[in-house]
């Protein structure tokens, strides 16, 4: 059994593989967003300053300034991305180069590797993710763009379409022996506890609710504070109104996860996307024996869906009904959809709005388009 991976083409710049381009326009929404909630920061500075200092007050401007902190981390990527030498490498083809990781294995602590390119070899590091350097050991190889005059370079592994700025760097070491996957295995515990975290994201929704019942409470006793009464009311409101739908795909994700802990063995099942009809809604009809049934991806993720778009294909971890774990063999990632047999039931509402970033990425797909 072969799990298919999306293979970004090394025919044209890099900016024009949609893949390349899924993960580029994901990244750059993501950074937009936030730099959109950064704004809370001087709104907080400004409170602070006209406004007396009530405890409903203190509570409403504490909450805005770590929300606006939050939002600063747009600003960097926005930063980051209109870089010159990041858009120049962009302009160039992607290079398929042997590649091994070096010394301990620990993402933190910005791995290196070995890259053989063509007729040189140098060493990279970068703040590669665990997922990548997993994919690093048992390929060996990496998708590379440079590195520039001045060592800089963008990679990536087949399969994945997040981008990793690294740098060339002097030096060498010894190279860590990875545990290859074989295509049959099954997922990794940290996947499962992905599966498991999202099970429990309606917690994430009470603790907002929480916070925001407070500042409000805060906001009418001992002092009046509009500022508060605004402010908690806006959390208690979106609290309470995503709570039902956190809930309902809280549910499916631990279904998922509780039947591919269970299974043995990956099914592939011939998939058709159906163009998307809203945001954060995707879709498509497999076989499934001698019947076509509707699959539901009430939170898409980004790479999966770039490898069912790229491949046909759908892998699905266990047996094919209900909610189930969707991923790709080899690749550390999961993530769920929801067959329904019955055509005329009615679509999984909802959907986690905090995952939006991925929209921008869904919607560079050709297949994925509307």
């Amino acid at each position: 059994m072969a799990g298919g991976y999306v293979e970004p083409r090394t025919d044209v710049p890099a900016a024009q593989d949609w893949s390349t381009g899924a993960g580029v326009a994901e990244r750059r929404l993501a950074g937009r967003m936030l730099t959109v909630v950064a704004v809370a920061l001087p709104l907080t500075v400004v409170f602070a300053l006209v406004l007396p200092a009530t405890p409903g007050n203190i509570a409403a401007e504490t909450v805005l300034g770590l929300i606006g902190l939050f939002g600063t981390i747009g600003s960097s990527i926005v930063l980051v991305d209109r870089q010159r030498h990041r858009t120049r490498l962009l302009g160039q083809e992607w290079r398929r180069c042997d590649a091994v990781v070096l010394g301990e294995y620990q993402p933190v602590m910005r791995p290196r590797l070995l890259v053989h390119a063509h007729d040189e070899t140098f060493v990279l590091r970068g703040f590669l993710s665990d997922q990548e350097l997993e994919v690093v050991l048992d390929r060996g190889e990496v998708l590379l763009l440079g590195p520039d005059a001045d060592g800089r370079g963008l990679l990536r592994v087949a399969g994945l379409c997040r981008i990793f700025a690294v740098r060339r760097i002097p030096g060498g070491g010894e190279a860590v022996a990875g545990v290859a996957r074989e295509p049959g295995d099954p997922p990794a515990e940290r996947e499962l506890r992905t599966l498991r975290l999202f099970a429990r994201i309606w917690v994430f929704q009470v603790a907002v609710g929480a916070v925001g019942a407070v500042v409000l409470l805060l906001g009418i006793w001992p002092v009046l504070s509009m500022l508060a009464l605004v402010v908690g009311g806006a959390l208690l409101v979106c609290g309470a109104l995503s709570f039902p739908t956190t809930v309902r795909i809280g549910r499916s994700f631990a279904a998922a996860a509780a039947a591919a802990a269970a299974a043995t063995t990956w099914t592939p099942l011939p998939i058709t996307l159906l163009p998307r009809r809203r945001a954060c809604e995707v879709a498509g009809l497999v076989r499934v024996g001698d019947r076509t049934v509707k699959i539901q991806f009430p939170e898409p993720c980004l790479e999966v869906m770039a490898n069912i778009a790229d491949t046909g294909i759908v892998w699905i971890r266990g047996v094919p009904t209900g909610a189930v774990a969707v991923g790709v063999p080899r690749l550390p990632l999961m993530t769920i959809g929801v067959l329904q047999g019955d055509r005329d039931a009615p679509p999984l509402k909802g959907s986690l709005r905090y995952l939006w970033p991925y929209e921008a990425g869904l919607s560079r797909i050709p297949a994925l388009r509307r």
